[in-house]
């Protein structure tokens, strides 16, 4: 029937939020890249709301990373405003909604979604931001970490 919607690939979320270090291409936000963007977490919220099982719980079959991988250490490193925080927060809400199991998965380093938000602090470490930009780092930070932690507490293994 024509009136059946389109199927998404199980791989949509995953390359969509991959492509967030992109140029933003919508005039308003010139000179920012894609994840610095409400609109581009709202498309990825929209892509798993549309086929949720199939897209949050899709593995890369190279890098063994899940959409959580991607969208925990995306935000963290690219979140620059609060407005895009919530955005995002409420993204990845959606996506651990859809698929819980992707919490405790690990990639091809051997880390869980988590890890992410804190390599993503890593690497910004010495870079000059202003107070607005840490402040709306420091809340998705903090959101994102308690939502995964208080679905799956024992998602960190300490490593000896």
């Amino acid at each position: 029937s024509p009136f059946l919607s389109k199927k998404v690939k199980p791989a949509a979320l995953y390359h969509h939020l991959l492509h967030g270090l992109g140029s933003s291409d919508l005039p308003s936000e010139a000179g920012k890249v894609k994840a610095q963007t409400v609109a581009f977490w709202n498309e990825a919220q929209q892509l798993c709301a549309s086929d949720a099982s199939i897209v949050a719980s899709y593995v890369d079959p190279n890098t063994r990373g899940t959409p959580l991988h991607v969208a925990c250490s995306l935000g963290s490193a690219r979140v620059d405003s609060m407005k895009v925080a919530e955005a995002a927060v409420k993204c990845i809400r959606t996506i651990i909604d859809s698929s819980p199991g992707s919490i405790s998965l690990r990639d091809n380093h051997d880390h869980v979604p988590l890890e992410g938000i804190f390599s993503a602090m890593a690497a910004a470490k010495g870079r000059d931001e202003d107070s607005a930009v840490l402040k709306s780092a420091y809340a998705f930070r903090m959101e994102v970490a308690k939502l995964l932690l208080s679905k799956n507490s024992s998602c960190v293994l300490l490593r000896g």
